[in-house]
Formats: C-alpha cells, structure tokens, sequence
C-alpha cells in the first residue's frame, strides 16, 4: 500500500498544487516524504532474493537475511556481502590466480591467454 500511497500524494501534488490551501500542501508535503519512506522499506523487503542460473546446476536461490532502510544500502552492502560469502562475486582476480591458470600471456602464446581466460568465466558462470 506504500507505494501506492506514494504515487496517488505525487498525483495530487501535481494536479491539484495549485487549488490546495498552505496548511493542505505541507499535510500533502508530510504524507508523501511518509509514503516514500513506507516504499523504500517495501522494496528493500521485496528484493530480498537472489537467484543465479547454471547450466550445471539450474537455478540457485540465495535469501537476504539482513535488511537495510534503503534500497541502495540494501543492494550496495547487504546483497554485494551476500554474494561475495557465497563466492558468487569475487573481489579480485590477481596476478598469482592468472598465472596458475597459465591466464598470463607469454611471447609464444599471446593469444592462447584471452581464450584461456573466456574458458575459465565460463567454467565460473557455469557452477
């Protein structure tokens, strides 16, 4: 119901500014800042899922535990924190990890490491 409280204030506010009383206005003004702060919670609440697709292993489902206020926090920290403890998100792929691939290019095989490298994304994509 949030957002759509938000969304019929926002449509008033917009039609009928003009017509509404001050004391009418700020009561609008407080009612859709509420609305808006309902609605954020709602969709943090809401994008609480996150499902990965493997060909291996088809659908795999990963549920937040922990919320946010925001949906960006939520997205940014939560979901980010989340993935990467799953290892479905890694931070880095350094130097040491390339090169136990044999991922670093050398003079006889240079390109032989951009086809290794798409092996090993999709071998990842794929678990």
């Amino acid at each position: 119901m949030a957002i759509k409280d938000y969304l019929a204030c926002k449509k008033i506010n917009e039609d009928y500014s003009s017509q509404l009383e001050r004391d009418q206005k700020e009561e609008l003004r407080k009612k859709i800042e509420e609305a808006s702060k309902q609605a954020e919670v709602a969709l943090v609440n809401a994008y609480s899922t996150v499902l990965k697709y493997s060909v291996k292993n088809g659908i795999d489902l990963l549920t937040i535990k922990q919320f946010r206020d925001t949906l960006d926090g939520q997205i940014n920290h939560n979901v980010i924190a989340a993935l990467k403890e799953e290892e479905w998100l890694l931070d880095s792929i350094g130097l040491g990890t390339l090169g136990n691939h044999n991922l670093l290019p050398t003079i006889e095989n240079p390109n032989q490491s951009q086809k290794r490298l798409r092996s090993i994304i999709r071998s990842m994509i794929s678990r």
